[in-house]
């Protein structure tokens, strides 16, 4: 997710850094301002989702094996959805030659 919101939330917050290599979908277009006009809004819940992403899945953390059999359900068709807009959008608004193979563009 962070591919399609994360630059916001780098230049917000200090504790976020971007990194050399890091990729956002704005790099895949001539003017990076296109994609921050046309992108869909960020949900209101990306801070939670990317919290929950970031302790149970890509990092290894205490706090992970605390989380109450409840808490450890994940809402795919609604995260799905919000990729899938975002994603979407990004296919309509990409330098097709910048993509791959991989993305469905053959050149």
């Amino acid at each position: 997710m962070d591919f399609f919101y994360g630059l916001e939330e780098f230049e917000q917050k200090p504790k976020f850094k971007r990194k050399d290599d890091d990729v956002f979908a704005e790099d895949f277009l001539d003017k990076p301002e296109d994609w921050r006009n046309a992108r869909p809004s960020v949900p209101i819940d990306f801070d939670a989702i990317r919290t929950k992403v970031n302790k149970q899945i890509a990092h290894i953390t205490y706090e992970s094996s605390q989380v109450e059999p409840e808490a450890k359900r994940w809402l795919f068709g609604y995260i799905r959805g919000i990729i899938k807009a975002a994603y979407d959008k990004f296919r309509g608004k990409a330098v097709q030659e910048r993509l791959g193979e991989r993305w469905g563009w053959s050149q």
